[in-house]
């Protein structure tokens, strides 16, 4: 039996990861290409909101890894969604919302929450409840954004339609 034979796959992601306390870096994460907790990929997403603290990032140059503490992540920054993700299912089932959002740190962001359509409603307050203290998509103009839902410190709703 080879090393080789033991080795789970992966796939890479190159991200932004930015800071509470102004580190940005940029890197490589390597998802898992079959989790175990469903058949398939695993996402960016579960990534993010699995249960462990620290987030492995490939650093260039040479094999350095540095990791991240999520809790104190502001967001990660990829270059649209990776491979499959959102699931089309899944934008079949969600109305989107121009935001303006409000961290902790940095100048405010602008972009688009992809909002499911969840059975207690669909407006932007019952789905950042839903998120909890997780990762959430902001789609922006040239990246994607997986926000810190911890580092949120307000959302203003763009399109003006009323009661987020």
């Amino acid at each position: 039996m080879k090393v080789d034979d033991l080795t789970l796959p992966t796939r890479p992601v190159t991200v932004r990861a930015c800071s509470q306390h102004g580190l940005a870096i940029e890197g490589t994460l390597l998802l898992r290409g079959a989790p175990g907790q469903h058949v398939g990929k695993e996402s960016l997403l579960e990534r993010l909101n699995d249960e462990e603290p620290f987030l492995p990032l490939l650093t260039e140059p040479g094999p350095c890894c540095v990791l991240l503490a999520k809790a104190h992540l502001l967001f990660l920054a990829v270059a649209g969604w990776p491979d499959e993700e959102p699931p089309a299912e899944w934008l079949a089932r969600a109305r989107t919302e121009r935001v303006e959002l409000t961290l902790v740190e940095g100048p405010p962001m602008q972009g688009t929450l992809m909002i499911p359509l969840i059975p207690r409603g669909s407006r932007i307050q019952d789905y950042l409840v839903s998120v909890g203290a997780g990762f959430f998509p902001l789609q922006g103009e040239q990246e994607l954004y997986l926000i810190n839902a911890a580092a949120l410190v307000a959302v203003t709703p763009l399109s003006g339609r009323g009661h987020p």
